[in-house]
């Protein structure tokens, strides 16, 4: 068992003092929190050395300067997930006891859905590659470097997303996540924050993916699909009078569209071809990032989401990806006996006025004679 300390540190602040140190800026849109809402110019690195041990979140210690890089993971990770590590003087000091497993050679360490969220996946974990291969693309034709990642990312779709990169499944190695890993050799690359959009890691994702899943099948253009999370338990922001619902989708021509069921290469197909797409804030919609522009798009939102701004990154993504984005304002259908976290009221499920939704859903198709949307 051995025993690190030192400073908590970030990437772009000392990536000059390793091997290898290569950065691009990136202008991003910070969503959170409010006070630093706003553009600004990013700089994204990579950078290799030795010595590394990954802990939890794949936050990566630089064990031979005492630096533990915490922005190399989810903003707040310390919060998100349990972590083996502890933090101390306002998060500018850590410790950590571990007996990590040593793996020889060098490794890319890019992590994975450690949530299983798709959003994150698309949006933070995987761009990461993308991001690699435009700063160092030699380290991919490197078949002895491999590429370290959460168990989840070698499940579908994650998988599917993975392989894209044209490199065999033996170049991805799965670490457990309650074990911290010693890489002899480790290239680190920025983690793009969860709580900004990078408008050009968005589209590099987006034509990379259409590229390589989307070659195949022919096109169906002018969809209309709801994005359903009505198999999932409550509460979990499906519609709870879903029954009164039915009816106006089947009228308009709106397709249900049950997303978890889907290849990574349907959902993607599915929002191409779409010109209009509806669904309930949820990671089903991090999909709007492969929509044709102009594609409409209508939100269903809770009153607490809106309250707290939590919709802002559904709305900045549509107006990053050139998509009319709208609002459908729900109430909600609170579980009795269940105690309210900020969770909770995110998670609740939605009470639809069905006047009102023909009504938003009308404007859409029909704009110069459907009504005004609500909210």
């Amino acid at each position: 068992m051995g025993e690190f300390s030192g400073s908590v540190v970030q990437d772009d602040d000392v990536f000059r003092d390793y091997d290898s140190p290569l950065s691009a800026i990136y202008r991003a849109y910070t969503l959170w929190p409010a006070d630093r809402r706003g553009w600004s110019e990013d700089r994204l690195t990579s950078f290799e050395t030795d010595q590394i041990l990954v802990t939890s979140g794949f936050v990566p210690v630089d064990t031979q300067r005492g630096r533990l890089l915490l922005n190399q993971s989810y903003n707040q990770i310390d919060t998100i997930l349990p972590v083996r590590f502890t933090l101390t003087d306002q998060k500018s000091r850590f410790t950590l006891k571990s007996d990590p497993i040593e793996l020889a050679g060098r490794y890319i360490v890019l992590g994975g859905p450690v949530d299983g969220v798709w959003y994150h996946w698309l949006f933070n974990w995987f761009p990461r590659l993308l991001l690699l291969k435009q700063l160092r693309p030699d380290v991919f034709t490197d078949r002895r470097t491999r590429i370290l990642v959460h168990p989840k990312a070698l499940e579908e779709p994650y998988v599917a997303i993975l392989r894209t990169m044209g490199l065999g499944d033996d170049r991805f190695f799965a670490i457990d996540p309650d074990r911290d890993y010693m890489l002899d050799r480790a290239i680190l690359v920025s983690f793009p924050s969860q709580n900004k959009l990078y408008p050009a890691l968005m589209n590099a994702t987006a034509r990379h993916l259409l590229y390589k899943l989307t070659m195949s099948g022919s096109p169906s253009r002018g969809r209309r699909i709801l994005a359903s999370r009505q198999p999932l338990s409550p509460p979990k922001r499906r519609i709870h009078n879903f029954h009164e619902i039915e009816p106006i989708l089947a009228d308009l021509k709106v397709d249900i569209a049950t997303l978890g069921s889907y290849s990574a290469a349907k959902q993607i197909r599915l929002f191409r071809n779409a010109d209009l797409v509806i669904g309930a804030h949820g990671s089903d919609l991090t999909n709007l990032l492969f929509c044709r522009p102009g594609t409409n798009v209508l939100v269903i939102e809770n009153d607490f989401s809106l309250r707290y701004d939590l919709h802002l990154g559904l709305k900045m993504l549509c107006e990053i990806m050139g998509l009319p984005y709208r609002v459908h304002r729900a109430s909600t259908h609170r579980l009795a006996g269940l105690a309210m976290t900020p969770a909770h009221h995110i998670n609740e499920d939605y009470i639809i006025d069905s006047k009102l939704f023909r009504n938003d859903v009308e404007a859409l198709l029909y704009p110069k004679t459907g009504s005004p949307v609500s909210g």
